[in-house]
């Protein structure tokens, strides 16, 4: 039985097709938490049907990947349409390159019945879908002027803050009244009262150095046995947070976003039985480092690395022509369909040898080279600056806005019916 679309729009979602979707997200899950999975409750040898994922309304670890394989069917359903409208097509190369990666795929493992003719249908609507997709992105890119505007209506969601903390605990009455009988090994928290002068002693500390050394000696005076040099040495980074974001309704957050540097403050939980002591480092602020653009290739081998990388080079060497060999051989799922295309990107935001290829002084538009890390070899192109950090953080949130308001109006032009009373043909 098929799964279709409610208004007949397109071909027939096929049945198998749905089930391939069903196990990729059940792949990729198995591949992110398979350590963990005794853990979570996930049992990989029996039926995700008769296993529940949520006690509160009885679903099971199947609606849960079902859910998920809906969301994206219907993306891909309906951006095909929308690209169908708009005149999109594939070029000759791009089907030549679906054709081939549909054939030499493996539907091992991706449930019954699914077929590598299914992959292709699977890989035309992934492929149109995303192409059309990128170019929507590209119709709401914001001018530099609407950025800032963006930025100036809500600039704290893009402010950061550095601030040095440190907690005392302590036991109120009813505490110690009630574990009087406890084990007279087990080290005593001080009072209320010993807390609070010992809170107010930190947030007299005149600035950041002063809150630190605080810190360093208390842990000295008040441990049981002397503390190593080296955990010592370790406390001013353990007691830094660096880059804290703001929220909303927050005590600490309000502080901080409005306090100088060197200034602290005293905040008191009263369901841990706590004060924490905050001295702000650096005050709110955007992130004016600058980003980068990058296209990478990945494989298993360097061998497949340097053949593609001779391949690029003996070619026009041109974005366009990468981003074609990043779409026919590259194994990073997260930039494939975008030609291998990471926009944006900070500094420290990869692995460290992709990172610190991206942020050589030296580098220059243009540059290729091969690059290796834990996930194998990639063949490397620097593209150039990307906006500022700060820019880049609007930016993403003004795209995506515009783009989440289009597509809820294309899921109303383009509706789709899941019919779930038919999963029960999906084995899993």
């Amino acid at each position: 039985r098929d799964l279709r679309m409610s208004r007949g729009l397109g071909d027939v979602y096929k049945r198998q097709m749905f089930s391939y979707f069903v196990h990729y997200y059940y792949q990729n899950y198995l591949n992110t938490y398979g350590s963990y999975l005794s853990l979570i409750g996930l049992d990989t040898n029996k039926s995700l049907k008769s296993q529940v994922y949520s006690e509160s309304d009885g679903k099971t670890w199947f609606d849960m990947f079902a859910e998920s394989a809906e969301t994206m069917s219907q993306q891909y359903l309906v951006l095909n349409e929308a690209a169908k409208e708009a005149g999109m097509t594939l070029t000759d190369k791009e089907k030549e390159i679906v054709d081939s990666k549909a054939a030499a795929f493996d539907t091992t493992g991706f449930g019954r019945g699914v077929t590598n003719e299914d992959m292709k249908h699977i890989f035309d609507l992934s492929v149109v879908a995303s192409k059309f997709y990128q170019s929507k992105l590209a119709e709401f890119e914001p001018s530099s002027e609407e950025i800032e505007k963006a930025y100036n209506e809500d600039p704290k969601s893009y402010q950061y803050v550095d601030y040095y903390s440190y907690t005392l605990a302590y036991e109120d009455e009813s505490d110690s009244s009630s574990s009087s009988a406890s084990s007279s090994s087990e080290t005593e928290k001080m009072s209320k009262e010993e807390a609070k002068k010992l809170a107010d002693e930190l947030a007299g500390c005149k600035d950041n150095q002063a809150f630190v050394d605080w810190v360093v000696n208390y842990t000295k005076e008040s441990a049981d046995e002397e503390p190593s040099q080296e955990d010592l040495d370790a406390i001013p980074d353990n007691i830094l947070t660096s880059s804290a974001s703001y929220k909303a309704d927050d005590k600490v957050s309000e502080w901080a976003f409005g306090a100088k540097a060197n200034e602290t403050f005293i905040y008191e939980n009263e369901d841990t039985k706590s004060y924490t002591v905050y001295s702000l480092k650096s005050e709110a602020a955007r992130r004016e480092d600058n980003t980068v653009n990058v296209r990478h290739i990945l494989v298993e081998t360097k061998e497949e690395a340097q053949s593609i990388l001779d391949t690029f080079l003996a070619g026009d060497k041109t974005e366009e022509s990468f981003g074609l060999l990043a779409f026919e051989y590259s194994t990073d799922s997260g930039s494939v369909d975008y030609g291998g295309l990471y926009e944006n990107v900070y500094n420290g935001q990869m692995v460290d040898a992709f990172n610190d290829w991206c942020f050589d002084e030296n580098r220059k538009v243009g540059d290729t080279e091969i690059v290796e890390t834990d996930y194998g070899y990639h063949v490397m192109l620097f593209c150039g600056e990307g906006l500022t950090r700060w820019q880049s953080e609007v930016r993403a949130d003004v795209v995506n806005d515009a783009y989440t308001a289009y597509y809820e109006e294309l899921k109303e032009n383009y509706p789709v019916t899941f019919y779930s009373d038919r999963y029960d043909v999906i084995e899993a």
